[in-house]
């Protein structure tokens, strides 16, 4: 199995804040999201709006998301995960891409998001 590492910074206010994470490409596969040894959640190829917590507390803090995506797409080998932040009104995105090298192969994505505060 191959592995995908990324790390991200997202700028919270003090606001409600949640994580949304989508498997894209038309692959397949399952998300943990982990706190540090506490496993928040763990889903399907979609996670819709994972409540974080206020946005002031977790300021200095992270979370690893972790993604097992299978190569089942014929026409090609791209895998990507979308991680949505969403802090009061706005939203961060960030995307992690791989390709595997032989089809049918998986990848294991694993990416921190640490959170700082926002000017």
């Amino acid at each position: 199995m191959e592995e995908e590492r990324s790390a991200f910074t997202c700028k919270v206010s003090d606001d409600p804040t949640s994580l949304s994470v989508t498997i894209g490409e038309g692959q397949l596969g399952a998300t943990f999201v982990f706190r540090g040894d506490e496993v928040l959640v763990q889903g399907g190829v979609a996670i819709g709006q994972l409540s974080l917590g206020q946005g002031g507390a977790l300021i200095g803090t992270k979370i690893s998301v972790e993604s097992l995506v299978n190569d089942v797409v014929n026409e090609n080998n791209r895998m990507s995960v979308r991680y949505v932040v969403r802090n009061g009104k706005s939203s961060t995105v960030f995307v992690a891409r791989h390709n595997v090298a032989v089809a049918r192969d998986s990848c294991r994505f694993v990416s921190d998001i640490t959170f700082a505060r926002k000017p």
